[in-house]
């Protein structure tokens, strides 16, 4: 077998996915990486699962889009250079990448892709790499001459080149390079376009206006040229493209979710309640407050204090890597120009400070100052020297670091010079937001306000999640209260959105209920890109089916019920009552009964027939999951109404269950049945009823839920209707 042979392609036919197998340029990308076996199992595996449900490289006449979901800075790049791998090693002939807005994202991209893939050394046999082309002679006959290759030489692939596009992600160059693909005979290639930063610029902005903005068009212009093709869109905010009418030719038709590899630091890690790694920026320290004249706000010493000592401390270590500080407060330039000029004097005083005599006031200051945060880090920084070998180093420490202003100079970023220092401090905004990976980020100072809660937005500024877990005690984050709530709310929503795609994993996309946690504080992206609004709740005081008795669920409810119930026959005690209650107002109790369990063995497999009746079950069972996750050990309270006996109840003319809860009755004293509930735990009432329609009886021994979540314990959800 020569080097560029690959195994032959398996068709699943029944799922309409396919199997590609990973061959000599995946080997070679694990390798180049020094991945050990389970981590490259990891990727290549991820890459795989991703690659199959894309159209097969041998399809024509059909397209499909798909999305991507990482976690910000945890490896999305990684996975599509893997995918492009694959892609070369099952005989694609084509592969696009759309990388980003800005030309350091491009150039970044493309520095990542032709070195991991060894395009420059000795893979680039294997590939052609155009970046940003243009229409003209020389370029047309180049991608001709690499697509013909592959009808010359159909099983000899050693002989071909894999076609590698990688255009910015803006109308003119998508334009360009739609004008040179339309110029050419593109037979049957069936290509794979990469969309890196998938919600970004290329959705459709105007669709509430019935247009199509600029880079939409472009898009739809590039994929109607390639006679067959995939659309992958990668992205860590994947709120847009979920939200996007279902009819839009880039709503994905699959979500493939990427788990990030050991050693990743995410919102889980850094914003739980208890978080060691948060402070806190006082009301009077934030732009809009602080007094310019009067120097540097104090938390923005404290945080460069933190960030100095964990340099000294990477001096120490042998200065391997960088180590950064983001300073990030606002999306004004001045601003920007205004907090570089505060950290430059700051480092300036102390280093002149640190050159006065040991005995001089200032310097014993400055060092009483320095040992205070030394105990602050200390408490979180694993085998962190000693205060003295610290104290020892900080000139240099100060002095090996540069303050630099990252923003676009006429529109363009250009790559940052890490190389230049060991110690970083980078101040700007939209600069240092979205794929602008911030090497060796120990300390961000963010007196930035959350704007208008837009949820995407406000994670692509996290700039400070990545793989840092061997120095997570060194990470220290500087907000305000309303943004760390922010970022707080988001990880609930992220989670709950991860969670609701990975029980739909292997189901058409367009069938997945767009509901998810949103805090009332953020809006989960642009109404700009949105077709239908969200609406939003926290759901009722109590929730029950209406339609119970629906016939395709009844008898399997009846007996999910049944089973349940059987082996807590000897367990209901009676309820207290008055004595002048009836028989029927009498219920069993068991308290303090095991939530988990009723999560899986009731609600999980309880079915629903009515629409309505399917998202309050899904809203119910999705806040009895949030509750489980912060407490595993979560605990119940069941009532048994009527002792189990079966109360009649009247349907309504639309065939609804009519009020299925008793109500009070001053003459027996019976608070009614929604009283009967426990004020600080969920409450499961199981009512078993006869349905009646005037004197004629429609069903017996239906059995109906009844749920009480308390207002405290109840999430702000947030929901979308179908196109």
């Amino acid at each position: 077998m020569n080097e560029a042979e690959t195994a032959t392609l398996h068709v699943d036919t029944a799922k309409g996915l396919w199997q590609p197998k990973p061959g000599v340029e995946a080997s070679a990308l694990m390798q180049r990486k020094r991945f050990g076996d389970e981590a490259a199992a990891k990727v290549v595996g991820e890459a795989s699962r991703i690659l199959s449900r894309c159209l097969p490289p041998e399809t024509q006449g059909e397209d499909r889009a798909g999305l991507v979901i990482g976690y910000v800075q945890s490896g999305k790049t990684l996975s599509f250079t893997a995918v492009t791998a694959m892609a070369r090693d099952n005989n694609y002939r084509l592969v696009i990448v759309l990388a980003g807005t800005k030309t350091n994202l491009l150039d970044q991209n493309e520095e990542r892709l032709t070195g991991d893939l060894g395009i420059l050394e000795e893979r680039g046999k294997f590939w052609r790499v155009l970046v940003n082309p243009r229409a003209d002679v020389d370029k047309i006959d180049e991608v001709q001459s690499t697509l013909d290759l592959w009808d010359r030489y159909k099983d000899r692939p050693e002989r071909c080149r894999t076609l590698l596009i990688v255009v910015m992600k803006n109308a003119a160059r998508l334009g360009h390079l739609t004008t040179l693909l339309s110029k050419c005979k593109l037979g049957s290639s069936c290509a794979l376009i990469i969309d890196d930063e998938g919600d970004q610029a290329g959705l459709n902005t105007r669709v509430r206006q019935n247009e199509e903005s600029p880079t939409y068009s472009s898009i739809m212009g590039l994929r109607n040229t390639l006679p067959a093709h995939t659309y992958l869109q990668y992205t860590a905010t994947p709120q847009a493209p979920l939200l996007i009418s279902r009819i839009d030719r880039l709503s994905p038709a699959f979500a493939e979710l990427l788990e990030p590899g050991e050693g990743y630091v995410g919102g889980k890690d850094v914003f739980s309640v208890q978080s060691p790694y948060i402070r806190g920026i006082d009301a009077a320290d934030l732009p809009d407050v602080w007094n310019e004249g009067d120097g540097p706000p104090p938390s923005l010493q404290k945080a460069m204090r933190f960030f100095f000592i964990g340099v000294a401390a990477g001096v120490i270590a042998g200065r391997d890597g960088n180590r950064s500080m983001m300073i990030h407060p606002s999306h004004l330039r001045g601003v920007h120009d205004n907090y570089a000029t505060w950290a430059r004097s700051i480092r300036k005083l102390w280093l002149e400070t640190l050159l006065e005599p040991e005995d001089s006031p200032d310097r014993q200051d400055l060092q009483t100052e320095f040992e205070a945060s030394y105990g602050d880090i200390a408490a979180t920084a694993e085998d962190l020297p000693t205060f003295d070998q610290i104290w020892s180093e900080m000139d240099f420490a100060i002095e090996e670091t540069k303050v630099q202003v990252v923003n676009a100079s006429n529109g363009r970023i250009e790559t940052f010079p890490w190389s230049d220092s060991y110690g970083w401090i980078l101040i700007g905004g939209a600069g240092l937001d979205r794929g602008f990976t911030v090497e060796g980020l120990t300390v961000t100072y963010m007196p930035r306000g959350a704007g208008t809660g837009t949820a995407d937005t406000i994670q692509q500024r996290a700039r400070f999640f990545g793989y840092k877990r061997d120095y997570l005690g060194l990470v220290r984050i500087f907000v305000d209260a309303e943004v760390r709530h922010a970022f707080t709310a988001y990880v609930k929503h992220e989670e709950s959105l991860r969670s609701s795609l990975a029980r739909h994993q292997g189901k058409p996309l367009k069938n997945w209920r767009r509901l998810f946690f949103l805090d009332k504080s953020l809006k989960p992206t642009r109404r700009s890109v949105m077709a239908l609004d969200i609406m939003r709740g926290r759901g009722r005081d109590w929730v029950n089916a209406n339609f119970p008795h629906d016939e395709d669920i009844v008898g399997a409810n009846r007996r999910t019920v049944a089973d349940f119930l059987e082996p807590l026959s000897n367990q209901w005690e009676a309820m207290d009552g008055s004595e002048s209650w009836t028989d029927i107002q009498r219920h069993g109790a068991i308290s303090g009964f095991s939530l988990e369990r009723v999560y899986e063995d009731l609600l999980v497999p309880i079915e629903m027939a009515d629409d309505d009746d399917a998202l309050d079950h899904v809203m119910v069972t999705m806040q009895i999951r949030s509750i489980l996750d912060d407490d595993p050990h979560a605990l119940c309270d069941l009532f048994l109404m009527s002792q189990g006996r079966q109360r009649s109840r009247a349907l309504t003319d639309k065939g609804a269950v009519q009020n299925p809860f008793q109500g009070a009755n001053p003459s027996t004293g019976y608070p009614g049945d929604r009283a009967i509930k426990t004020a600080d735990r969920v409450s499961l009432q199981f009512h078993r009823l006869q349905l009646e329609r005037g004197d004629d009886v429609v069903e017996q021994d239906v059995r109906l839920l009844a749920t009480h979540i308390p207002e405290k314990m109840r999430e702000d959800i947030a929901v979308q209707d179908d196109d």
